[in-house]
């Protein structure tokens, strides 16, 4: 299996990452975020966070359809 495929995180054991993406709606405006969270084992059952990163995707104004035919 790929790296990539893995739960596993290299070095480290016991320990996990989680990347997502995180679309909201509101009355004001529509956002979406890219998240990821790192989990590290501490008994048999509990993995508490204990690093999370956020970011704002900041929407660009795109106009499809309004360009010159490119063939």
């Amino acid at each position: 299996m790929p790296a990539a495929m893995t739960s596993e995180v290299p070095g480290y054991i016991d320990t996990a990452v989680l990347a997502f993406h995180v679309f909201t709606i509101t009355k004001l405006m529509d956002m979406e975020y890219n998240g990821s969270e790192v989990y590290q084992k501490e008994t048999y059952k509990e993995w508490p966070v204990i690093h999370s990163t956020f970011s704002f995707i900041q929407q660009l104004d795109k106009k499809f359809g309004n360009g010159k035919s490119m063939l």
